[in-house]
């Protein structure tokens, strides 16, 4: 679903958003209730795989939520959830993991093999964007996912580099070997000194991190 901030929420890769104005949200005895999420057909992964109900259900599986009663699967496209209260939580849109790629990984680790696989491994999309390279600690490219049913991104081609010496961030962008530098990936000093030279291009402001330092009471 796209939470659209002029027309609401928006159906992409399924059908409809469940809600009190449709089946797909159905009341059940004891404050119980039934969640249909059904695909939208032609949908699929970046590398072309169709996006199933498998992909949704495993992520339940994977990570099991202390509200949900059963998780089925009537078909490839359609999975429902029984919820065990009238919870907010159950009108959230569900994740989605490529179960073609992870259901192997989860059945020999778990949990914990699937969090190690995601954090080191590209994996099909479902977004605008599509890893095509990735080296750790050295780049990430990506590309237009052409198989994306939105529109597609104004920038197709994009490289993320990993910079271990920010001085050196700070002077390939002086360059114009890199286009932007993300936030937080120079010092604040950096960005001063870099706003004499390219006024244009620095932002500085206040971070919308905040730290929090609990004293010890006793």
């Amino acid at each position: 679903l796209y939470d659209d901030p002029w027309e609401g929420i928006q159906p992409v890769f399924v059908e409809r958003a469940p809600g009190v104005d449709n089946d797909a949200l159905r009341f059940l005895a004891g404050g119980h209730i039934e969640v249909t999420w059904r695909i939208r057909e032609g949908m699929s992964w970046s590398d072309g795989t169709p996006l199933t109900s498998a992909d949704m259900a495993l992520v339940f599986e994977a990570m099991p939520n202390p509200g949900v009663v059963e998780v089925t699967t009537p078909d490839e496209r359609t999975m429902v959830v029984h919820w065990s209260d009238r919870l907010a939580a159950a009108l959230d849109p569900p994740w989605a993991w490529p179960a073609h790629v992870l259901r192997p990984v989860y059945e020999a680790g778990g949990y914990d093999a699937v969090l190690d696989h995601r954090r080191t491994t590209p994996l099909p999309s479902l977004g605008p964007y599509q890893i095509v390279g990735f080296e750790k600690k050295s780049h990430l490219e990506a590309t237009a996912n052409p198989h994306f049913p939105g529109p597609q991104p104004s920038i197709p081609n994009m490289k993320m580099v990993y910079y271990e010496d920010r001085a050196q961030l700070t002077a390939d962008f002086e360059a114009g070997k890199v286009d932007i530098i993300t936030p937080n990936s120079v010092t604040l000093e950096q960005a001063q000194d870099l706003a004499g030279s390219r006024p244009e291009a620095v932002h500085i402001r206040s971070s919308a991190i905040f730290i929090y330092i609990h004293p010890d009471l006793e």
